[in-house]
């Protein structure tokens, strides 16, 4: 569990340690999602920040000061993915897309590769 989150009365908190008033359930993030509502740039990064990251994807080739980095978290034993930049130097922020956090699952994949070797006579 991630420091910004805390258990009480059964329900996950947000918490701030610079704030001690400042508090709000994770269930706002699910709440959120399942209606559909849009996420600003500051629901994202405390999203992010607070839900348990489960997976990292970076998709393209680190730029001089950021990368394009998707991120899937885990909230209440379901999955969601977050796509943002990420600032590579202490000057650039990390910045987020309009695109939604949306749910997904994993499945599994073969994969038959063809390959070819030598007959022996």
């Amino acid at each position: 569990m991630k420091d910004c989150v805390r258990r009480k009365n059964k329900r996950m908190l947000i918490t701030n340690k610079n704030d001690p008033n400042f508090e709000f359930s994770l269930d706002y993030f699910q709440y959120l999602i399942d209606t559909h509502a849009e996420f600003d740039e500051e629901d994202k990064k405390m999203f992010l920040e607070c839900c348990e990251l489960y997976d990292e994807r970076e998709y393209d080739e680190p730029r001089r000061w950021s990368r394009f980095v998707t991120s899937i978290c885990k909230l209440n034993d379901r999955y969601y993915v977050i796509e943002w930049d990420q600032g590579l130097t202490e000057m650039q922020e990390d910045s987020f897309f309009d695109g939604d956090i949306y749910e997904v699952e994993s499945y599994e994949e073969t994969i038959i590769v063809k390959r070819w070797r030598r007959v022996e006579k």
